[in-house]
């Protein structure tokens, strides 16, 4: 009887002690940033916040497939333990994510610089009891194992002294004098590199002129600042290292560099009083940059989302240069290899996300559209871009629809000619509020169906293209409305490209480009009737608005054009049975 009643009692603790613990499950991959190919064989750190009172520490090997997963048992649930997982990309740099035990399963995935690198640096010390004695640190960081250190110390009276293979060493200088050191490093991956700075022996610290200077880098061009201990007037002169040869002068300089690599420079500086300094380091200018932040639903991270990094050109042209799958715990996206220029970011929720369909496209930081978005300049990129998405409600059910195609310009209403794909339209209330959103399918159409009666407003969206919206109402006499848009001359305008049946021919503008005080073009009207005309700048606003009086037969139409500033312009043409004409008009110089 006491055998059974210890064993009932052993289980019953054993269960109450794994109902107070849970096993946490961490999965990813690591890839990439400039193929999105995985990087087998890759290391991974996972431990967990030691201030939880749980600890735990591993490290995981990526397959072939860049992928690795950890599964970490009795871990308490009093309270969510915080991870870290961190991975080195190729300049040895810590890439760090969390992610808490309370969103077990956890995905973490790492999108890093991959490949072949090494710098050489080194730090040193002089002597408390010779000031011609110095020891020398290795301070250098490689993607490999460094394999081979080649110390070269500037002093050749110093003989076999002079250089040294050892990782650490120590030497002891022949003369007081300013000298050059270099340390030269391989590694096991082949790389090589070379640092070199400059020792002034014999002088005991602090020296009364010694200078120094440090860097900023907006990919090519660096961005350099000098200072000197002495406090009598100074001169600063700069041997950039790169093979022009070129100087500089002055306390602080910008210097553009001719392509990516290691530069040595040199700062030398004179007071004065004639004391001199020379202070050489090694300095690393980027063709290219990292950009990086979070997307936030609300005040959660982005569990599974789609971001576009939008490439805008002198032209205002904008092409998707990167498009990447991303989502974990911190809802992080990372580009690499993203080179300078002007940037827009719009990230979206996939299907797989728990929020999908609650939240709408969005530009950086919370816009939806690209008129309002945030620009991003790189040069150097200022990490994070933290997007935060914005919300909508979807729309009640009902039996209403909106049917809707995007046609190219001139394109029939009703037509068989091509639509434009991928298209994102946008639905909002009567009080533009978001409800949602769909994209066009392959024939340019678009649906929002089963939704409750009401006046809705939809508006296409795409980046670089202007888009205007349409309004309309859906009831009981009229459940389904179709809208049409059409994209001509780089702006997608409510209606359709199409005379319509009244007018027989319809003639191009002229002349275009415009340089004078009008423009003309000339219709042939079946009827007498009355045209309605709007002109809109690149912003899809009205500029000039006019009706005209056309009669039975050929007119030559003219429109003032004598207070617009040169730039490209629309010009919607509206016949009184609704039917639209788009026509692009550029006006040279300023008119007025």
């Amino acid at each position: 009887m006491k055998k059974l009643l210890s064993l009932l009692l052993f289980l019953g603790l054993a269960t109450f002690i794994q109902a107070q613990t849970m096993t946490v499950y961490l999965s990813g991959t690591v890839t990439a940033d400039s193929t999105g190919a995985p990087i087998p064989n890759h290391e991974v750190i996972i431990h967990s916040d030691s201030s939880s009172g749980f600890v735990f520490y591993a490290t995981r090997m990526t397959n072939a497939s860049g992928h690795y997963d950890c599964t970490i048992t009795n871990v308490p649930t009093a309270s969510a333990v915080t991870f870290f997982v961190a991975t080195h990309d190729c300049h040895n740099n810590l890439v760090i994510h969390t992610f808490l035990s309370t969103n077990s399963p956890a995905t973490v995935n790492f999108v890093i610089c991959y490949g072949v690198y090494c710098q050489s640096a080194f730090t040193y010390q002089q002597s408390v009891t010779n000031v011609l004695k110095y020891e020398f640190t290795d301070a250098s960081t490689s993607s490999g194992t460094v394999i081979s250190w080649s110390w070269d110390f500037g002093d050749p009276a110093s003989g076999i002294n002079n250089n040294s293979s050892i990782q650490n060493p120590t030497h002891t200088y022949t003369s007081t004098g300013v000298y050059t050191v270099c340390l030269t490093i391989a590694t096991s991956t082949g790389c090589t590199s070379t640092a070199c700075d400059t020792v002034h022996a014999g002088v005991v610290p602090p020296a009364n002129c010694e200078n120094n200077f440090t860097y900023t880098s907006a990919l090519l061009t660096l961005s350099f600042h000098g200072t000197t201990n002495s406090t009598y007037p100074t001169t600063y002169s700069w041997q950039m290292g790169d093979p022009a040869g070129t100087v500089l002068t002055g306390k602080d300089v910008t210097f553009t560099y001719p392509a990516q690599g290691a530069y040595n420079v040199t700062l030398a500086t004179i007071d004065s009083v004639n004391c001199q300094w020379n202070r050489t380091k090694q300095v690393y200018a980027h063709s290219t940059c990292d950009l990086n932040g979070y997307v936030y639903m609300g005040v959660h991270p982005v569990d599974h989302g789609w971001i576009d990094l939008i490439r805008v050109d002198s032209n205002n042209v904008m092409t998707i240069v990167q498009g990447k799958e991303f989502g974990d715990s911190l809802g992080s996206y990372h580009f690499g290899g993203v080179s300078a220029g002007n940037y827009y970011l719009e990230a979206r929720l996939l299907p797989a996300s728990t929020r999908y369909g609650h939240f709408m496209p969005t530009y950086y930081i919370s816009s939806l559209t690209w008129q309002d978005a945030n620009l991003i300049t790189l040069g150097a990129a200022q990490n994070p871009y933290t997007i935060h998405l914005v919300e909508c409600v979807p729309p009640a059910s009902g039996n209403g629809s909106i049917h809707g195609e995007i046609s190219q310009g001139g394109i029939k209403f009703g037509g068989n000619g091509a639509g434009i794909p991928g298209v994102m339209v946008m639905l909002f209330d009567q009080n533009n509020k978001p409800l949602g959103y769909t994209i066009t399918d392959t024939t340019g159409s678009f649906i929002f169906d089963n939704i409750a009666y009401g006046t809705y407003i939809v508006k296409p969206e795409k980046a670089g293209i202007v888009s205007n919206q349409a309004q309309t109402t859906i009831d009981n006499n009229k459940p389904s409305v179709t809208l049409p848009f059409t994209l001509s001359g780089g702006q997608i305008i409510y209606g359709i490209s199409d005379p319509g049946a009244n007018i027989s021919y319809l003639g191009e503008l002229y002349p275009n480009p415009a340089p004078g005080q009008k423009v003309s073009f000339r219709v042939n009207s079946l009827k007498d009737m009355s045209l309605t005309l709007k002109l809109f700048n690149t912003l899809g606003q009205a500029v000039i608005q006019d009706a005209v009086r056309i009669e039975t037969g050929m007119n030559t139409v003219e429109i003032d054009i004598s207070s617009l500033r040169s730039g490209p312009y629309f010009l919607k043409i509206q016949s009184p049975d609704g039917k639209i004409i788009i026509k692009k008009l550029t006006v040279l110089g300023e008119t007025r």
